[in-house]
């Protein structure tokens, strides 16, 4: 059992290593797509390769903090649902409905979700900021434009569209 674990760690730490580095050749293709349609040439192309690879990491620390922040609040809302609600079953053939304090534990959930995208979006923003400035010492505006909307495209994004899609209602639902 011992060894089995040991291997398992290992593969694991395998995965991360080969995950990072896919990532980060990655990285380094898309810039140099940028570098080759940006026509960027020696000290420009170095600096803009190495702000980019920074800006990427940047921007996955912004996306895996958040990830991991809902990770553990999904768990322990896992654990809660499945511990005390009745909720969705059917009594009498009819749906239950909520209790008061199942429907507030489920507001408050749904908010604190909520808070969690507004901060991870907040991050991003951020970080966006930063690196237009960076950017812009050396390409133009359009150039840098063109680099940001990619890379929210690459994240999953539309351009001009907040994380989350456009068919999310107010309160976190789908839009009938």
């Amino acid at each position: 059992m011992a060894a089995f674990g040991i291997l398992a760690a290992n593969a694991q730490e395998e995965a991360s290593t080969n995950r990072a580095a896919k990532r980060a050749e990655m990285t380094v293709k898309s810039a140099e797509k940028f570098v080759k349609e940006f026509n960027l040439e020696g000290d420009a192309q170095k600096s803009f390769v190495q702000t980019y690879s920074h800006y990427v990491e940047e921007l996955a620390n912004c996306d895996s903090a958040v990830k991991s922040g809902s990770s553990s609040e999904s768990n322990q809302a896992g654990k809660k649902k499945a511990g005390s609600s009745r909720a969705g079953k059917k009594v009498d053939g009819k749906k239950a409905e909520l209790t008061d304090a199942e429907a507030t534990e489920k507001l408050n959930d749904m908010l604190a979700r909520q808070q969690k995208g507004i901060e991870g979006m907040q991050a991003r923003l951020e970080v966006q900021k930063k690196y237009v400035a960076e950017f812009g010492k050396v390409l133009t505006p359009a150039q840098v434009y063109k680099v940001m909307g990619r890379q929210r495209m690459q994240a999953g994004q539309r351009p001009g569209m907040q994380q989350g899609g456009h068919n999310r209602g107010s309160m976190g639902g789908m839009r009938p």
